[in-house]
């Protein structure tokens, strides 16, 4: 791959993150520059018609080349990647639903299809851990009303 391009070679190096799909660069990738990823960023990577969102993991030494990329293997069933597949990185869409966790962290109620939005892009594996853990906590300790615990059955 050239310097400048903004496709990666994928390289499998069988790393189990269980069902986190995680993105290994090196730690000097020209694309964590120009595209201003950091670690533990979300990146979007897109192979063929298909993309994921996956958390940016970086690593020194030589495991990977210049132009090289590797996924965890969650990542790669996600994809149904193979050895040596040119992977595209971009930054994501903002999610909407991100939009109500915050309004609930500032003590406001959801709305049905706001729950709907949360779950489903949960589900969907566009949250990382740490977002998760924000919607946990702007609704533990008794913060949900009747009509949210309503709408999360």
């Amino acid at each position: 791959m050239t310097q400048g391009s903004n496709l990666l070679q994928l390289k499998r190096l069988g790393i189990d993150t269980y069902k986190e799909a995680v993105i290994y660069l090196r730690t000097d990738c020209h694309m964590c520059r120009s595209e201003g990823f950091e670690v533990h960023a979300r990146v979007r990577v897109t192979l063929g018609g298909k993309s994921i969102l996956a958390t940016l993991n970086t690593l020194e030494g030589d495991l990977l080349q210049q132009g090289e990329a590797s996924l965890s293997n969650y990542a790669w069933e996600l994809l149904g990647a193979n050895d040596g597949d040119p992977v595209q990185l971009s930054h994501p869409n903002p999610l909407q639903s991100l939009s109500f966790v915050r309004s609930k962290i500032y003590g406001n109620s959801l709305k049905k299809d706001e729950i709907k939005s949360i779950i489903g892009d949960i589900a969907l594996g566009r949250y990382s851990d740490i977002h998760i853990a924000a919607f946990l906590t702007a609704c533990a300790g008794g913060r949900l009303n009747e009509q949210e615990v309503t709408s999360l059955t």
